[in-house]
């Protein structure tokens, strides 16, 4: 038999079937099915892993927020939107504050901390001192005057508006008919004041209303007429809590 034969007859070799079933086939078909069931295997052990991790971690979170002493919950980052956070803000201190600085907050109608507002507290914080009034000794001063140190000045606009000033900034534009004039000489700040009469509104407190470090103090403002106080509007006066101390915000004032 010639070798082009023995090629022909080995192409033309018969397949393996047993009761008609490719045996070749159904072998090749086993092996792919049990790779795809150890892949498949596979795949669950890995999820079943992450999610057995997952709830390891999620206990211990639950453990260190809830149940741990040393971790506690933080209350200010966790629970924010939840906890309101409590200063301990008590109304009667906050009216005494008012009294005892009552020559600035009788006298300011309207108020903002900030810059451009800041002489109107330097001329009622003046004025509200327990000093004497001074005789004038310049060409600037005006019938009589109270004065401070700049660095006292300092220190009670820290204390009051929570802020540092190193330097003022006064008007020289004055006038003939100025009754009160507020400048700077050498190391010291000067309110002066012509004779004049002068009448605050009287002051009734209605509310003290607190949210967290935020203060609002309501007070009816009555007017002497004829011997009787009439209401003419009212006043809020909001302060911050900051540092254990009460800051002036703003002011307000409503009249009718």
């Amino acid at each position: 038999m010639s070798k082009k034969k023995k090629k022909k007859n080995k192409a033309n070799k018969p397949k393996k079937i047993l009761n008609g079933i490719d045996l070749v086939n159904e072998k090749k078909l086993k092996i792919k099915n049990n790779i795809n069931d150890n892949i498949q295997s596979f795949i669950s052990i890995l999820f079943t892993i992450i999610i057995f991790l997952a709830l390891i971690l999620l206990i211990i979170t639950l453990y260190k927020n809830n149940f741990s002493n040393n971790n506690a919950c933080d209350k200010e980052k966790v629970c924010k939107e939840y906890i309101k956070k409590d200063y301990n803000i008590n109304k009667e201190e906050v009216i005494n504050f008012i009294k005892l600085n009552r020559g600035i907050f009788y006298n300011l109608n309207d108020f903002k901390n900030t810059k451009n507002d800041l002489n109107k507290f330097i001329t009622y914080y003046i004025w509200s001192l327990d000093s004497e009034y001074l005789e004038c000794d310049d060409d600037f001063c005006l019938s009589t005057k109270k004065e401070i140190l700049k660095e006292d000045l300092n220190k009670a606009i820290n204390n009051y508006l929570g802020k540092e000033t190193k330097t003022f900034e006064f008007s020289d534009n004055f006038k003939d008919e100025d009754e009160m004039r507020l400048y700077q000489t050498n190391d010291k700040v000067i309110l002066t004041f012509k004779e004049f009469s002068y009448q605050s509104y009287k002051h009734d407190f209605i509310d003290v209303l607190v949210n967290e470090d935020s203060i609002r103090v309501i007070l009816a403002l009555s007017e002497l007429k004829e011997n009787n106080y009439t209401y003419i509007g009212y006043k809020n006066i909001y302060l911050k809590y900051k540092d254990k101390r009460f800051i002036i915000d703003s002011i307000e004032t409503k009249l009718n």
